[in-house]
């Protein structure tokens, strides 16, 4: 089995790593600070998404392709331990969250409020399960957005 988990989706990861840092009274903050630089107090809820594409091209030895031959997954740890949205190939098969496509994108979503350590961490895992040739994964369009 491989497997590549990504604990730090590019610059998406920096803005989960989200600490409670209250602004000193009588000083006003800059409007709209990147989501890093946000202040994320303890119990805000912290909504991730993003969109998965996982193809796999060429059958196994029986001429098809296995139900687990991928998966994916979005995890986000938050107060609450792990929120977890994972998927199968053969699941992800059946989506098409994107309007007007034929390729098979899958919104995944996640929700987990901030713990007292005022950090989440964001963790998207894209594993292939078998050894065949022609499998790829793609991402796309991952945000989260901080509800107090």
């Amino acid at each position: 089995m491989r497997s590549l988990a990504i604990g730090a989706l590019f610059v998406l990861a920096a803005a989960l790593l989200l600490a409670w840092q209250p602004a000193p009274s009588g000083h006003a903050r800059s409007p709209d600070p990147p989501l890093a630089e946000r202040p994320a107090p303890p119990g805000a809820l912290v909504h991730a998404t993003g969109y998965i594409l996982a193809e796999s091209l060429i059958p196994n030895g029986q001429g098809k392709v296995e139900d687990d031959d991928l998966a994916a997954a979005l995890r986000l740890y938050g107060a609450a331990g792990l929120v977890e949205d994972k998927r199968l190939l053969v699941v992800m098969q059946t989506h098409n969250d994107v309007p007007n496509s034929s390729r098979h994108w899958n919104r995944f979503e996640v929700a987990a409020p901030v713990p007292s350590s005022g950090q989440l961490l964001l963790e998207v895992v894209l594993q292939q399960n078998w050894g065949l040739e022609s499998e790829w994964f793609f991402i796309d369009n991952f945000s989260a957005v901080v509800r107090p």
